[in-house]
């Protein structure tokens, strides 16, 4: 019994230290839903990478499992763009909370365990296992699952008889394609599109899922799309990705090559989908036999940075100086924000304070369709996935 004393008081000390340790780090970024996404689709990402290169994957199938969580991370990428959490307060609240909190459950767990614990309890034979109550949390998987497919089913009933909403199109196409159906999300985003009288968002929306329909393969018709785009929203991100895939995809590897430079070139340095992008061009580079670091923008790009205010928009490099002085300092953080009206934290603070404001009115009356259309698409925005999703749910319920 004395060893099972020591070896509790050791869990207990080593819980202890691990619950009080991120308690008591400088306040941090509380990251978003995108935030955890995209950490998950990189190491999906370099698991196909080594499940290809120990011949676990064909090149065919390595390729279309890719390009497939490749398209997550952009999707993810582009929720997380404009928002992100603020941190969480720091000083003396939080020590103090850190020790109660280090302190108090393993004293909570250490009185449990006194009054229930059984140290000498056997095993439970698989024969008495309740398997029904094993099998609860799958069931409840399979219930949301069917819950959601209900909730898209009256959304696409209240669509029939208002045809013209375009968010309520988009939202069904969204739906359509997080539940597998492909096909039918095309559809809904073929009737966003033909009212939304181009919409950069819709005609990328409908080219995306034209994508994913075919496998992954950049159409005819989606690269038709993706061009238009490009040349009336030159910096969307997700029209030049997809463009440059096309390129690879017909053997032409330099030219989406120099497309993918492009991109990184004129997005934020910050921008969620720049690392996968510089795998794309490190892939490309490799395949070509060139130096990634060695790859600039076309001056096409250098074109539209120059029509950029240069401090509000500065290059980023391609691909990555190593070591990080190899590269002429631009402008830093501070810098850029001191040039703009606000601070990027007032202004995410103000941004955000907006937001709750509507959410409160919206608690108030619960029965505005457009406050919680307002609301689903600030939520997107800031990358909060969970919270859009339960706006969305107030959308189908209330669309007309």
């Amino acid at each position: 019994m004395s060893g099972l004393v020591i070896a509790m008081a050791v869990l207990a000390v080593g819980v202890a230290l691990a619950l009080a340790r991120p308690l008591l780090r400088r306040a941090a970024a509380v990251p978003a839903r995108a935030e955890y996404d995209l950490t998950v689709f990189r190491d999906q990402l370099a698991e196909i990478e080594r499940d290809a290169a120990q011949g676990l994957l064909d090149a065919a199938a390595a390729e279309a499992a890719r390009l497939e969580v490749e398209r997550r991370l952009l999707a993810a990428g582009a929720e997380l763009q404009r928002g992100s959490a603020p941190g969480a307060a720091a000083g003396g609240p939080r020590r103090l909370t850190a020790v109660l909190v280090a302190a108090g459950v393993p004293l909570a767990a250490a009185g449990l365990y006194l009054v229930l614990g059984s140290p000498g309890q056997p095993d439970q034979p698989h024969a008495a296992r309740d398997i029904a109550a094993e099998t609860s949390a799958a069931a409840g998987h399979a219930a949301a699952g069917a819950d959601m497919a209900a909730m898209i089913g009256r959304l696409a009933e209240k669509l029939l008889a208002a045809p013209d909403d375009v968010e309520g199109w988009l939202l069904l196409g969204r739906s359509y394609l997080s539940i597998g159906r492909v096909d039918a999300a095309v559809n809904a985003y073929t009737r966003a599109r033909a009212i939304a009288g181009g919409r950069a968002d819709v005609e990328v929306a409908y080219a995306e899922a034209l994508i994913v329909s075919g496998g992954m393969k950049v159409t005819d018709d989606a690269a038709a799309i993706l061009t238009a785009v490009r040349g009336s929203a030159p910096f969307e991100p997700k029209a030049r990705y997809y463009l440059g895939l096309r390129k690879a995809q017909a053997g032409d590897v330099r030219g989406a090559l120099q497309d993918w430079a492009d991109l990184v070139a004129i997005s934020p340095e910050d921008a969620p989908w720049v690392p996968v992008v510089r795998q794309q061009i490190a892939r490309a580079a490799e395949q070509l036999n060139l130096d990634p670091a060695a790859v600039t923008m076309s001056e096409e790009a250098r074109g539209l940075l120059a029509r950029q205010p240069p401090v509000l928009r500065p290059a980023t490099p391609v691909m990555p100086a190593d070591p990080p002085a190899a590269a002429a300092p631009g402008p830093d953080r501070e810098q850029m924000e001191a040039a703009q009206d606000m601070s990027a934290g007032d202004r995410d603070a103000m941004i955000r304070a907006m937001v709750e404001r509507l959410a409160g009115r919206l608690k108030e009356n619960p029965d505005d369709l457009a406050g919680w259309r307002r609301l689903e698409r600030a939520y997107r925005v800031l990358g909060e996935t969970e919270k859009a999703d339960d706006a969305a749910a107030q959308i189908i319920r209330l669309a007309p």
